[in-house]
């Protein structure tokens, strides 16, 4: 799930809104991706698509452009420490 929010907000454990406790990991999957270079989307689709328990993946898109550059992050070539840095 990538959200649509800026992911810089800040809170408190127990006053948190359902979306800034997704921002929580979303944050972590950015730095992990940042890591290997790679943007939000590609690492988190490129996560979908390695899992070993994953047996497809569904890209939803809004338009034609968003659609070719989803197509794009699952067939860009990604780091041979990409599974150990998302512990796949």
């Amino acid at each position: 799930m990538l959200p649509k929010w800026p992911l810089d907000r800040q809170g408190s454990h127990s006053s948190q809104s359902a979306e800034n406790k997704l921002a929580i990991p979303v944050k972590d999957l950015e730095t992990k991706g940042r890591s290997l270079g790679l943007p939000l989307v590609t690492a988190a689709l490129q996560f979908a698509y390695t899992h070993p328990f994953a047996a497809s993946v569904l890209i939803g898109t809004a338009d034609a452009s968003l659609l070719q550059r989803n197509l794009h992050t699952i067939t860009a070539q990604i780091p041979d420490r990409f599974m150990d840095v998302f512990d796949v």
